[in-house]
This record gives C-alpha cells, sequence and structure tokens, in this order.
C-alpha cells in the first residue's frame, strides 16, 4: 500500500507545482489506483477472516471462532463511534462513566 501512496503523493506535488491537463491526469490515474489497492487490501482482509471463522466452525474451535466474530464485530464498532474529542463523543464517555 505504501508505495501506491507515494505514487499519489509525488503525482499531488508535481500536479501542485505544474497544474497541467496531463498532470492532472496522471494524478486522477494514481488516486484511482490507490482506491483498488485500498478496496482490495480490505477485501482480502475480509475474506481471511470469514475463512478463519468458518475454519473454527467446521473444526470445532469455539473459542477460536468466538474470537474472530469478536474481531470482526470490534472493527466495525471502532469506525463508527465517535471521537473523545467531539462533543458527541465526550457525552458518550462522561455518560458511560457516570452509570458505569
Amino acid at each position: 500500500m505504501t508505495p501506491v501512496i507515494e505514487a499519489k503523493q509525488s503525482a499531488l506535488a508535481e500536479y501542485k507545482r505544474s497544474a497541467t491537463e496531463r498532470n492532472l491526469q496522471i494524478l486522477r490515474a494514481a488516486r484511482n489506483k490507490v482506491q483498488r489497492t485500498a478496496r482490495r487490501c480490505a477485501n482480502e482482509y475480509w475474506m481471511e477472516l470469514s475463512k478463519s471463522i468458518q475454519m473454527a466452525a467446521a473444526t470445532g474451535d469455539i473459542r477460536g471462532m468466538y474470537d474472530d466474530i469478536k474481531k470482526a464485530l470490534a472493527d466495525q464498532c471502532r469506525a463508527s463511534r465517535p471521537p473523545s474529542n467531539h462533543p458527541l463523543g465526550m457525552s458518550l464517555l462522561t455518560e458511560a462513566a457516570a452509570n458505569g
């Protein structure tokens, strides 16, 4: 992922230095490649995790299955939680501490 991001950064720097149509097309192509690569990496991660859950279930490894499901759900929960420096996040944290 790093080489693709570095290529996009250099394309952006070149476009900012010289804003031509050719440099814009190169930048767009680099952005598209970064997006495709990120989607492919995310898809590989989820496919590997689902295979791990299925394998654990098939072999009767309940603990491994539970841990992998927990990992999958934790990734989703972490992404949807507001940051702690956000006003809503602070109110949720203080409310949870008061009730906890």
